[in-house]
């Protein structure tokens, strides 16, 4: 069997969240405002820090000029290694990778301050200190465990997805 590509990734990431949505709207109540922050973060994990950036991949790709962000990940981590497909380890390597990339957009963005983005970094930076702090709200637990979760919940996915069209290779 071949390793499925990107594109079929990416259909079952779209079925698998509409199928979550829906399940989380009519069974379990949750305001959709909620459901569709929690779709954009599975469905952007999924497309952009899936276990496929430690290749010259379509999610690599999707980078475009931010993609020297994710080059030492790529250069780093071998492919299909526990570190990038591991069932936890490869979510939790990704996701600590990922939180840097984003915290150093920050710390530029923070820098260069850019006026239409300042509320944005504002909240950004109050968020940070909470975190550094130890003073976090119960909101905030709440936002960092629905991103964490979705962004695992999508590394979940393209792992099984690997299986499922490949057999039981090493992952």
């Amino acid at each position: 069997m071949t390793v499925p590509g990107d594109a079929v990734h990416v259909k079952w990431a779209y079925r698998i969240a509409a199928v979550t949505a829906l399940t989380l709207w009519v069974v379990f109540n949750v305001e959709i405002t909620h459901i569709i922050l929690m779709f954009a973060i599975y469905i952007t994990a999924a497309k952009y820090w899936s276990p496929d950036i430690d290749l010259d991949s379509e999610p690599y790709q999707r980078w475009g000029i931010l993609r020297f962000l994710i080059y030492p990940f790529k250069e780093l981590v071998k492919h299909r290694s526990r570190w990038s497909h591991g069932w936890i380890i490869g979510a939790i390597t990704i996701n600590i990778y990922i939180t840097i990339v984003f915290a150093l957009i920050i710390a530029v963005l923070n820098l260069v301050w850019l006026p239409a983005i300042e509320p944005a970094i504002d909240i950004g930076q109050a968020f940070i200190t909470r975190v550094v702090t130890f003073d976090m709200t119960h909101a905030d637990w709440v936002a960092v465990g629905v991103f964490y979760a979705c962004s695992y919940y999508a590394h979940i996915e393209h792992v099984l997805v690997d299986k499922v069209f490949t057999g039981d290779r090493k992952a």
